[in-house]
């Protein structure tokens, strides 16, 4: 077939298809490399060899029944999206000639712009592992990665090597094809669940085995994910420990009616109905409770029992994240892909929610759920016990933490609604106001390009007035985009530029419009119907281990600036009670000094001077410390945060460029070479650096403070780029991973004494950790006393706790700073 709407169809770069006339599978790639056009030939290479690999652990690479092809015939621009966009639909005409020709059973996609080019999806990840029927090609279609998606993190004798030595990604790809080559063992059909093997049970006291059980995996459906409504739907319980499918009892609750199913597997109840069984295993300190996701679980229970969960309580994502934080997201069905013997078990959802679900579908679905937690929770735990000290990081870290978090979570915070639409409306109004102001100073000629969509966010209109028109600001570029050379307009480039009127409007109304349209419109539709929010913390979003909060995403609220009051004063306390917050201070550069035994910094701590008094005075201004005035600090903190961890000297000139510190690149460099340089600078440093990148090429990984694991699947990679963004990670991981461990050992260790001390009990309650800061609120009455509780255990007691079980000896001054106040905008200094 000639080439005649190809935008490449001058480029002498087409790779035909290969494979067996009578194939009755096409395995799909994307475009061809460099390689490939070379040889005329799909999947030559690293990926080839990886796609012939798995296809041969599978007994699935008989020539003759497949085909190979690429999605676009030509080699193209991968970063240049039009021009693959464009590709796609150009080279459709020669995949649907392919496939009528063929006529397929199956169609193997490989990556995201196989996926479009077969299914006209766009989510690879969420459509991954799973079979689509095409009306239009007239076969199943089966999605999963490319392989050049392995090469990037997968071991070097992937896929040979032992299931459980597998990383969730290699697992992942792995249980990709086992199950192609399960629905060609089933005659080109999908394999089902077998979910005839539920047991059925017919009474409330038929549950009595599970108090025998140590382990009991439990899940709830609902309507909704309110922490204030008992809206359970239904409950199941998992306690077989083998990895064949267990056999869940379950609870279902209905509004109005008892009800008998033959094959449903579950006990019905009024909503109303006293379950006295199910207290008696929720409150059971000898069961351990497996969740997905904790504390959703705990609180449901908790509302329905109307009494809290007792005993151990464990979260196998969070356990899966200690494991393997390398995946690129973690649910239950992930985690259960990689870790048991049930796969996709979203499938039997069918697009139904829970609530929309017949009582058969209801019961199928919960008990799925329950079995998959619980083969997935025994899988991990055998991984664990291979570990001694991730194990211990998990037991005497993970686990004491998430319980603490738990504990605190079913309080929430206090939203005066009353002022959230005051300064809705003010937002609203600052945004038309600065709008205006940055528009009267664009010039005509530029604006009437423009009039059909004059936003001053557009842009291409920014690129005209800022950099390109004749009539415009003509500003030199100090960055580039990647893919098409155009100036840049992310914030750190825009910020490099000062006294610019118009960058001074912009900004302030780009922070205003994130803060409205990201905040507070999404604010209120989380607010309860009390009033109040329950945000959710978790320990599996990010790789070093820090928290993440979601609903609402409070740690990424704005904490300075002009417009952050604009969030902050709607989050008060509840009256008679005070908000409170404790803030490690200078906590990364202490424990940097610390981790690298560099003299100056401990010498500054050690005489208790501030770190960004001790670098003006000693590395930047060589004065005496009494001398350092508040600007000169500020240029010192500059210099701290943007070069303890490496940064490069041009790194540092455009950061201190964005934070409006207008060095010279000799001045950066100077500044750089001081900071390092003995007698006064931080000499310590650099050999700290090239100790950790050794000791990381030579493992693969970085270990933690107290054994949490970084996996560093770059660190010995040929491309350059790659190569030092994981040496960065590697100096980082310590330094960050312990900062946030530590304030979390704190918040752990406040919890236990919410939980205890008499004085402090239902008059103090936590509510959060941010970055290195735990916040709470404490009855006004106790205010004082919490706050120095709270500074004990997160400046001597957590030395304690982590000396006892981690064997650590924090060999630094540990402070922190304490602020109070009636809302979080009006935080003041005890």
């Amino acid at each position: 077939m000639a080439c005649t709407t190809c935008p490449l169809r001058n480029r002498d770069t087409y790779v035909p298809n290969t494979g067996g006339k009578k194939a009755r599978i096409i395995i799909l790639g994307e475009a061809p490399g460099r390689n490939e056009v070379k040889q005329g030939t799909p999947f030559v290479g690293k990926s080839g060899e990886l796609l012939g690999n798995m296809l041969h652990l599978h007994k699935l690479d008989n020539p003759s029944n497949i085909i190979l092809a690429n999605s676009i015939k030509c080699w193209v621009n991968n970063k240049d999206t039009k021009e693959v966009s464009g590709s796609i639909k150009a080279c459709r005409e020669y995949f649907l000639d392919l496939v009528n020709k063929v006529k397929p059973k199956l169609i193997i996609t490989l990556g995201a712009v196989a996926l479009r080019q077969a299914l006209k999806k766009q989510k690879l990840m969420s459509n991954r592992g799973r079979f689509f029927y095409s009306e239009e090609l007239k076969c199943d279609v089966f999605v999963t990665v490319h392989p050049a998606y392995l090469l990037r993190t997968c071991q070097s004798d992937y896929p040979n090597i032992q299931l459980d030595q597998m990383s969730m990604v290699e697992k992942m790809y792995y249980n990709d094809f086992q199950m192609v080559r399960d629905y060609l063992s089933n005659n080109y059909k999908k394999v089902d669940f077998k979910t005839d093997e539920y047991i059925k049970v017919n009474n409330v006291s038929d549950l009595a085995p599970i108090m025998k059980k140590r382990v009991a995996a439990i899940d709830f459906e609902t309507r909704n994910l309110s922490m204030v409504t008992n809206d359970a739907l239904s409950v199941s319980f998992s306690c077989t420990t083998n990895m064949t499918p267990s056999k869940p009892g379950g609870v279902f609750w209905e509004d109005d009616q008892v009800s008998t199913l033959n094959k449903s597997n579950v006990y019905l109840y009024k909503r109303n109905t006293n379950p006295e069984m199910l207290k008696r295993i929720f409150q059971n300190k000898n069961i351990v409770k497996v969740v997905a996701n904790r504390p959703f679980d705990e609180n449901v229970a908790r509302l329905i029992l109307k009494t809290p969960i007792t005993g151990p309580v464990v979260d196998v994502l969070t356990m899966a994240h200690v494991l393997d934080e390398n995946y690129h997201s973690y649910s239950l069905e992930s985690v259960a892909n990689a870790r048991s013997g049930l796969k996709n078990i979203k499938d039997l959802r069918a697009d139904k929610l829970p609530v929309d679900m017949t009582e058969e579908e209801l019961v199928r679905y919960n008990g799925v759920d329950t079995d998959a937690t619980l083969q997935s929770f025994h899988t991990m735990r055998d991984l664990l016990n291979r570990e001694p000290k991730l194990k211990r990081y998990y037991s005497k870290f993970i686990q004491p933490v998430q319980d603490a978090l738990a504990s605190s979570s079913i309080h929430g915070c206090k939203i005066d609604t009353d002022k959230l639409r005051e300064n809705e409306q003010r937002a609203l109004d600052l945004m038309q106001d600065l709008r205006s102001k940055a528009l009267r100073l664009i010039p005509a000629s530029i604006k009437v390009k423009y009039r059909d969509d004059l936003k001053i966010t557009r842009p291409a209109l920014l690129t005209d007035y800022l950099f390109t028109h004749k009539d415009g600001l003509k500003l030199r570029p100090n960055m580039r985009t990647e893919k098409t050379g155009a100036p840049s307009l992310t914030n750190d480039h825009l910020k490099t530029f000062s006294n610019i009127r118009f960058l001074e409007h912009f900004g302030s109304f780009k922070k205003v419009n994130k803060i409205y349209n990201t905040y507070i419109k999404n604010l209120w539709d989380l607010i309860e119907s009390n009033g109040r929010i329950y945000p959710n913390t978790l320990l599996y979003r990010t790789v070093t281990g820090r928290t993440v909060i979601l609903n609402p995403p409070i740690q990424t609220y704005p904490q300075r600036g002009e417009f952050a009051n604009l969030l902050r004063e709607a989050i008060v306390s509840d009256p008679g009670w005070s908000l409170m917050a404790r803030d490690l201070d200078q906590s990364e550069m202490k424990i940097m000094g610390w981790q690298a035994n560099d003299k100056n910094i401990l010498k500054a701590l050690n005489q208790g001077i501030d770190l960004h008094t001790f670098t003006g005075a000693y590395v930047l201004y060589r004065v005496p410390p009494n001398k350092i005035t508040k600007e000169m600090r500020a240029s010192a903190k500059t210099a701290n945060f943007g070069l303890v961890y490496g940064m490069s000297p041009y790194g540092f000139y455009m950061f201190a460029k964005s934070l409006g510190q207008n060095y010279s690149e000799r001045e950066a460099e100077s500044i750089h070479t001081r900071f390092f340089a003995k007698p006064d600078g931080y000499y310590g440093l650099p050999r700290y650096y090239t100790k950790v990148i050794n000791e990381a090429r030579s493992k693969g990984y970085v270990e933690g403070v107290l054994g949490r694991k970084r996996r560093l699947v770059n660190i010995r990679s040929k491309d350059d780029r790659l190569r030092k963004e994981a040496e960065r990670q590697a100096v980082n991981f310590a330094i960050q991973n312990f900062s946030s461990d530590l304030g979390l050992v704190g918040y752990k260790l406040f919890q236990d004494e919410i939980n205890t001390n008499k004085k402090l009990k239902n008059k103090a309650r936590l509510l959060w950790f941010i970055h290195d800061c735990n916040m709470g609120q404490a009855k006004d009455s106790v205010l004082p006393y919490a706050m120095d509780v709270l500074k004990d255990c997160m400046e001597n007691r957590s030395k304690q706790y982590i000396w006892e079980n981690f064997g650590v000896d924090v060999a630094y001054p540990i402070t922190s700073s304490g602020k109070v106040g009636p809302s979080w905008a009006s935080l003041e200094k005890m």
